[in-house]
């Protein structure tokens, strides 16, 4: 079992939730989250999730206003990112677009050698270099199936 606990903030507001997932290839390759518990008013509560909705409402959120438009070709490389103690191999990709009207690059690394793959992630204004919307892994470890969720 992989569990995730994510805190995230937009405009102030706050939101926590905690994803587990059941560490099988297609759970991996689909992002198909075996559980989500969502922090409300101090307590833990489980979503239903069907279909994974739930959790791509809850990312969603998270995401600055406006869709992303790419405006050119993705450019990948190879890099390394640093979890913990622990380095992974990474594939990375850049990609030039817009949200709304504003120009800005997304920056994207997964892995292999980890086993949810996404590392990393980031959307920042090209003019500005502010930084957007990002999300990164912190730490990592796996839990037993029996062990309880502690969020």
């Amino acid at each position: 079992l992989v569990r995730f606990r994510v805190d995230a903030e937009r405009d102030g507001e706050q939101r926590s939730w905690v994803q587990e997932l059941e560490d099988t290839p297609f759970n991996r390759d689909n992002n198909r989250m075996t559980a989500i518990y969502v922090q409300r008013q101090g307590e833990w509560r489980q979503l239903p999730n069907p279909d994974n909705r739930d959790l791509k409402q809850l990312y969603e959120w998270t995401l600055p206003k406006g869709t992303f438009r790419q405006a050119s070709k993705a450019f990948p490389y190879s890099s390394w990112t640093q979890v913990g103690d622990q380095r992974f191999t990474t594939r990375c990709l850049d990609v030039d677009g817009h949200m709304g009207l504003i120009p800005v690059t997304m920056h994207r690394c997964e892995s292999d050698e980890f086993p949810w793959r996404h590392l990393k992630a980031s959307i920042r204004a090209q003019a500005t270099n502010e930084l957007l919307w990002s999300v990164s892994l912190e730490s990592n470890g796996r839990v037993s199936q029996e062990e309880p969720a502690r969020h």
